[in-house]
Formats: structure tokens, C-alpha cells, sequence
């Protein structure tokens, strides 16, 4: 596990959880919501587009390797935002994926006020 000071604080690790990562996108999802005031929100500052997906897709890196990706994001009434950024690589793009990426990012309030004015307009 890694812990860094990126946007409000971050924490990236690895877990093994084969394609499509039930077990923990349930977990994840539970904690966060069992806890007073967070809900699930749309708004991901961190996505390209800006939007949560909340269901898997996939692309091709340079190196041909395929990567799925799965994001999903909650709000409190504050504003503050939790992102989670789950993604598994392999090389086979038929082989299964077992080894997720996961990238926890906490961001308060005046971040996502930020990020949403940098970002400008969609």
C-alpha cells in the first residue's frame, strides 16, 4: 500500500480479485455507504470526461496490453468527493485478469471546486 498527498490524500494497492472485481466493488460500495451522508454521485473531476462510469470498459495501452477500468465516485453533503479507480492490465487479451490496481482518492470540497472551474464547461 501506498499513501501520497495527491489531491486531499490518496492510497493506491493491489488486491486479488479476478475480472469483474464483485467482491470488491460490493465492499467498497457497502463501507462507503454506511456511512452517514455519503452517497453516489455522478461528478469524477478525475475522469477525463468528467463523468463516473460505474461499469467496466476496456482500451489497448501503447503496449498492447488491455486494460479494463471501472470508476466510481461518492459525495457528502459537504461536497467532499471519494473516488475509486479500479483497473486490471494483462498482456493476453484473452487471458483473465486477476491482479486489480486500486486507487482510493480523497478530494474536499474547495478541490472539486477547483477541478470543476479548471476543467471548465462541458
Amino acid at each position: 500500500m501506498r499513501r501520497t498527498s495527491e489531491y486531499d490524500g490518496a492510497v493506491y494497492y493491489l488486491v486479488e480479485d479476478p475480472y469483474p472485481g464483485s467482491v470488491i466493488i460490493n465492499e467498497i460500495t457497502r463501507r462507503i455507504e454506511m456511512t452517514p451522508g455519503w452517497q453516489a454521485s455522478a461528478e469524477t473531476p478525475i475522469s477525463p470526461d468528467g463523468k463516473d462510469s460505474r461499469s467496466w470498459w476496456s482500451y489497448y495501452e501503447p503496449s498492447d496490453a488491455k486494460v479494463y477500468q471501472w470508476v466510481g465516485s461518492w459525495k457528502n453533503p459537504q461536497g467532499d468527493l471519494l473516488t475509486y479507480v479500479l483497473r486490471y492490465e494483462v498482456a493476453d487479451p484473452n487471458a483473465v485478469a486477476h491482479t486489480m490496481k486500486v486507487s482510493a482518492i480523497d478530494m474536499a470540497a474547495a478541490t472539486v471546486a477547483s477541478m470543476r472551474n479548471a476543467r471548465g464547461p462541458r
